[in-house]
């Protein structure tokens, strides 16, 4: 009976044992599998972050490349403002001087109304005393003839 307890005690352990070594093996492979995933995954973060920081220098120069773009524009808009308010400022400089000769113009238009006016009232003045003067030299004449 001890016999067979010992052949039984053997078997079990040889099951045992070859349970162990094939979960030993199992585990190893596992470790292995476990090791080349993980590197796996280093691997997929490097080019991860590679690619993003590729995508990040890219987007970085495109930004670059419009800002300079757009400041170049501003500078352009910039100087035709300046242009056009130089020519606004010409323009109105040339308006005021208009203005100016235009408002000689009126008053020296206005003196000689004046003068116009002054004049006519000295003529109307001057034809009735002719028409006075006529009627006298007609009364006189009618006289001198009676």
């Amino acid at each position: 009976k001890l016999n067979k307890m010992e052949s039984h005690a053997k078997e079990e352990r040889a099951k045992l044992v070859a349970q162990l070594d094939s979960m030993t093996k199992q585990l190893k492979e596992e470790k292995e599998s476990n090791q080349a995933l993980c590197e796996e995954k280093e691997k997929m973060v490097i080019e991860k972050d590679q690619a993003v920081a590729r995508a990040i220098q890219f987007e970085r120069a495109r930004y670059a490349k419009l800002e300079e773009q757009l400041r170049s524009d501003l500078a352009d808009v910039q100087l035709k403002n300046m242009d056009l308010l130089e020519q606004l400022e010409s323009t109105q400089g040339d308006l005021d001087a208009s203005k100016e000769t235009e408002e000689k113009h009126v008053g020296e238009i206005d003196a000689l109304k004046q003068q116009l006016s002054e004049t006519n009232n000295k003529l109307d003045g001057t034809k009735d005393e002719f028409y006075m003067t006529q009627e006298e030299l007609e009364t006189v004449q009618v006289e001198l003839v009676a």
